[in-house]
Order: structure tokens, then sequence, then C-alpha cells
């Protein structure tokens, strides 16, 4: 038999009913479930302060932390050895964060093992070759806005002799000197591009005296491809001008610095960060240009005349819109050898291995 059913449980039960279609008594809320925050480690081959590499990435890291989202970053400075990258990348560094930035290229191979040994974690190789499952690499055209700084050099030097001092004659380092030498070269035929090579990334003495060596060979204005900002520095307490790198140097040489070929890191790390948080990143070589707003110039000094600025501004039009490329053929090399032909487009592929100096470009002492 059916147990009768009292009508004051059926009455209250519909007018329960009433009551939350008429919102006057509201539904539990769902509980939300926020997301864990992605820890995110920065590994940096000099110290943040250094004025120029290190402090390109960490600006960006230090406008994520400041945003308020969903990354938490943290870094480790001035690993500058084998041994103590090791130690950074061991798993007892890294077992609390899921993305490391490996920021230097001289960090490829360790950083290549610990990407093997935790399939778990995502890393991420600046100037890397290498691809795996968990590993991507990423980069930039910064050979765009060299070429733009050449163009303003070669309008600007008077002794139509300009210096360059490298950190060591590898294609990243080469590839920077040519496109800057092509800019001179465009704008004013009968300057010269001369270079010097520390063989170090950072070593603001030896950046020193090369930049004193370019200078007592009659350079009057000077650029260089280094993590700090020494070569500026000098050029200013020498009198001269100078073109910075990495990052906007003017602090450093306030009446001397005219501009400088920047990096915005902060277009490939804000996006690769989402697509993890996502789970939608995939590996891959991720080379930004100045139509993505990963490379760029740095402000104006206001020594740079109005003619000088628009030469600049228009060939970056032009290089945007795919109207000219920097190495576009022909290119000599400076023993005369044609390595581009004329017509030729070279692809990434081809600049990343430019083993040699173009036309125009001369070496202070031989190389070591």
């Amino acid at each position: 038999m059916y147990r009768k059913i009292p009508y004051i449980i059926i009455f209250g039960g519909l007018l329960g009913a009433a009551l939350i279609v008429f919102g006057v008594i509201p539904l539990p809320k769902a509980k939300k479930t926020e997301k864990a925050p992605l820890k995110v480690l920065f590994i940096y081959a000099g110290p943040v302060s250094d004025g120029g590499w290190t402090q390109s990435h960490e600006t960006i890291r230090q406008q994520i932390e400041r945003s308020g989202g969903n990354v938490k970053a943290d870094y480790a400075e001035s690993v500058s050895s084998t041994e103590e990258l090791k130690k950074v990348l061991s798993e007892s560094k890294i077992k609390n964060y899921r993305v490391i930035v490996a920021t230097s290229a001289s960090f490829e191979r360790e950083t290549v093992q610990a990407a093997k040994k935790n399939p778990d974690k995502i890393f991420l190789q600046c100037s890397g070759r290498t691809l795996a499952p968990n590993l991507g690499t990423y980069f930039g055209k910064i050979y765009e806005a060299r070429f733009l700084t050449g163009l303003i050099a070669g309008k600007m030097t008077k002794t139509n002799k300009i210096g360059f001092v490298g950190a060591y004659p590898v294609p990243e380092v080469l590839c920077g000197i040519n496109a800057f030498a092509l800019g001179v070269k465009k704008a004013n035929p009968k300057a010269n591009v001369y270079a010097a090579f520390t063989y170090s990334w950072f070593a603001p003495s030896q950046e020193r005296e090369k930049a004193e060596q370019l200078i007592d060979a009659g350079c009057d204005l000077l650029t260089l491809h280094q993590d700090s900002p020494a070569v500026l520095q000098t050029a200013g307490e020498f009198g001269k001008n100078g073109i910075g790198y990495n990052s906007d140097m003017s602090i450093f040489a306030p009446g001397n610095h005219l501009t400088a070929p920047v990096w915005n890191w902060g277009v490939y790390y804000n996006r690769s960060f989402d697509e993890i948080s996502d789970n939608t990143w995939k590996p891959g070589h991720y080379v930004g240009d100045l139509k993505d707003g990963l490379v760029g110039l740095a402000p104006f000094s206001k020594k740079v005349p109005a003619a000088v600025r628009k030469l600049a501004e228009d060939y970056e039009i032009k290089i945007k819109d795919g109207t000219i490329n920097v190495f576009d053929g022909p290119v000599k090399d400076n023993k005369g050898k044609i390595r581009i032909k004329l017509g030729e487009k070279p692809d990434e592929k081809q600049i990343e291995k430019m083993d040699y100096l173009v036309e125009g470009v001369r070496e202070i002492e031989k190389r070591k």
C-alpha cells in the first residue's frame, strides 16, 4: 500500500519551488574553482641590473608580476657557469615550477637535458634550435632594427668611421653587425664599420677597453652587441655619440645616446603563458620582428635630425610591409665574395647561419 503524503508537505514543496522561481529564495551558488597560478622560473646569465640583455627580460617579468594576473614568476640571476646552471635546473630547484625560461643561448645544452628529465614541465629556450614535446624556442629579427640604426649612424658620423663592439664572432653577432653595416652603407657609402670582439657576453671592463681602441682608431660613433652599457658609457665619456642595444640605454649616456635596437619580450611571454595556462601551447620556433613588435627602436634623442628620423621611419614601414628585406641580394662579404645573389631573398635558416662579415666591415685585430 502507498503511504499517504500529508497535504502540508505537498503545499510546502510547491511554495518553496514557487519562491525559487520568482527569485525570493536564491539558488545556492556553485563554488568558483580558481586556477592555480602558473609558476614560472626565469634563468638569467647576467645580473638583473645589467642595463641591457638581462634587464630587457627582467623588465617584462616585473610587469607580469605587477599585472595581478595568474602568473607568478621568480628568477635566478648571474648563472654564469655550467655547474651553476646544472644546480638551478636540478629537479629539487625546479620542482615547484611549471615553466622554465632559459634566456641565454649558452643554456641550451643543459636546458635540453632538463626537458628530457622533466616531461611534466615546459621549457622555453631563447635563441635555441632544439625542439621537443615540452621545449620551445624563441628569438627575433633584431637585425631589422639594427639596419635602421645603421641608417642613423651612417648619416650622423663625421669621420666615416663607426665602431662596433661585439661579444663573439658567432652568427647571431655577425648577423647584427652585417645588418647595421648595410644600413650604414645605404645611408652613407663612404662610411665603414670597425669591429672588435670581447669574447664575452658580459664583461664591462673588456667592453670599455675595446670601445677605447675603436675611438683611438678614429671612430666617432659606437654601438654594441654586449649585455652591458659599458660601450655606450665609454662613448659618452669621450664625447662620442652612441647607439645602445637590448634596452633603452639613454640613462647611461643622456647626452650621447641616439637610439637603440630593443626587445619587447612581452609579445612572446604573455602569449606563451596564456597558451600554457589554457593547455593550448605547442612547441615551435618563434621568430618575432618589427611588424609584431617583438623588436623595435628606443626613443630618438633630440640630437637625431628630423630628416634622419624620417629616413629610419620610412625604411621601418618598408620592412614591416615586406617591400624590402634587410639582406636582399646582392650582398658581398668583406673579401669581395658574393654571398647573396642579386634577386635572392635569404630565409631565416640562411640568416641564422651567417658566418661572414659584409663589405664595409673591418676588424681592428685578428680573431682568436
